[in-house]
């Protein structure tokens, strides 16, 4: 016959084991926080050179119209928004102004001129490299509602 004292040692060390683990371990549900970027890298005009959509994870670079773009964010929160696209076989451009803020890791643009925001995550940025991710709004793009990305350089 076994001897019913080894049962309870074995289930008390067992249930002891189990006790640690939970203590020790952190939770998988805890949130890792957000990166805490500077708003002051992001003053500055930027220009932006490449990008990933969601068609592949590999950045291509944008073309000379494109990388004529210019963002301008200025210290007091305002923006300049020069877009460079073709259309058809020409360059041409649309300027708006707005707003800007940066809290945490998100970078939201406002558009006044078009009425648009803009929400971006920051997955980058130094004091010549910003590096944008954002999900796609534009219902008549292949990738939307799908994660893309936007290299910027710092050109002022």
């Amino acid at each position: 016959m076994s001897n019913p004292n080894y049962y309870y040692m074995r289930r008390t060390i067992f249930l002891l084991g189990i006790a640690l683990s939970v203590m020790l371990f952190p939770s998988c549900d805890e949130e890792t926080p957000s990166p805490v970027f500077s708003e002051n890298l992001l003053t500055g005009t930027w220009k932006p050179v490449s990008g990933t959509d969601c068609t592949s994870e590999t950045p291509y670079d944008f073309d000379d119209c494109t990388q004529q773009t210019r963002y301008t964010f200025t210290a007091d929160g305002k923006a300049t928004l020069i877009d460079w696209y073709t259309d058809g076989e020409t360059c041409v451009s649309n300027t708006g102004t707005g707003s800007w803020t940066l809290e945490g890791d998100v970078f939201t643009v406002i558009n006044t001129t078009d009425n648009e925001t803009y929400v971006h995550t920051v997955l980058k940025l130094n004091n010549d490299t910003l590096w944008l991710g954002y999900i796609n709004g534009d219902p008549d793009d292949a990738c939307y509602q799908q994660q893309q990305s936007t290299y910027f350089l710092k050109v002022e």
